[in-house]
């Protein structure tokens, strides 16, 4: 697919994503549930339904540029991939510090990436593994030839440590879901308009190696080109008890989530549920305290 004509495979993939969106019943219903509560609308509302289709679709175009990958030339994302950094952000970004960068999947993370690391530095990101790992290590292969390196959930803790400890990037993706990895703790926050929990590891090496969290997004815009935002630093308190300034940090960072999701919801590939029922959030809080 990654060899077909530009126009010609994008085409095939929006096809596979909308039949996808009407073959998948269970994932349909899950995005239908997680859009809901971003439009704050019924699950069967019809722009719900617009916008989950288009998530569908859209993720399956960026299945195609994972493909494509190893073609694109780094002229090619330089010319397609802009900067929009709050000056706060800016300041840090060019100074000789631990930076942790936050996010959710959406847009093309992975073609801004590494315009990100040659402007600035390298970047090591705990990563949910996929199957088979074949996959995995192929696609790790690739990132890393760009500084960009990839290291499975179960085995990230020591190379995220030593990335902290000299002063690179360290990237993590908060949108696990409620039921993805269970053994992480979490931290709850409200999150467009209902509690639901979020991995606190971030917020954690934040206040223990005082790199601040920084959020960022990848949004494609027209003509393909990509748009990378950096939202002003957040700081994790070492003043406050050590939960409340976890909970508090990372409810800024689900706050600033919010605003750049709802700019591009149909740009937000989430396929897993991610607000739990009140049965299974005070499960899940039981459980991550334990």
């Amino acid at each position: 697919m990654g060899a077909l004509p530009p126009s010609l495979a994008e085409k095939i993939m929006r096809g596979f994503g909308a039949g996808a969106y009407y073959l998948w019943r269970e994932k349909r219903r899950i995005a239908r549930e997680n859009f809901s509560r971003v439009l704050h609308k019924p699950a069967n509302h019809p722009q719900v339904g617009r916008v989950a289709r288009a998530s569908f679709s859209n993720y399956t175009l960026y299945i195609l540029n994972m493909l494509r990958y190893d073609r694109v030339t780094k002229e090619d994302l330089r010319r397609r991939v802009h900067f929009h950094i709050a000056p706060e952000s800016n300041q840090l970004l060019n100074q000789d510090c631990p930076i942790i960068l936050v996010s959710v999947h959406f847009g093309n993370m992975d073609y801004a990436a590494p315009v990100a690391v040659e402007r600035y530095r390298s970047l090591t990101m705990a990563a949910e593994t996929i199957k088979p790992p074949e996959l995995f290590e192929h696609l790790a292969a690739m990132r890393s030839q760009h500084r960009i390196y990839l290291i499975p959930f179960e085995r990230a803790s020591r190379k995220i440590i030593e990335a902290l400890k000299t002063n690179q990037f360290v990237g993590f993706m908060l949108d696990v879901g409620i039921a993805g990895y269970a053994e992480l703790t979490r931290v709850p926050v409200t999150f467009f308009g209902q509690e639901t929990l979020f991995p606190s590891t971030p917020a954690l090496l934040a206040q223990r190696y005082n790199a601040p969290l920084m959020v960022t997004f990848a949004h494609i815009g027209p003509g393909d080109e990509i748009h990378i935002t950096a939202d002003p630093p957040i700081f994790v308190s070492t003043e406050l008890p050590r939960e409340q300034a976890l909970q508090e940090a990372l409810q800024r960072v689900a706050t600033a989530f919010e605003k750049a999701i709802m700019k591009h919801p149909e740009q937000w590939y989430i396929f897993r549920p991610m607000w739990p029922n009140p049965n299974e959030l005070k499960s899940a809080l039981a459980s991550s305290a334990d």
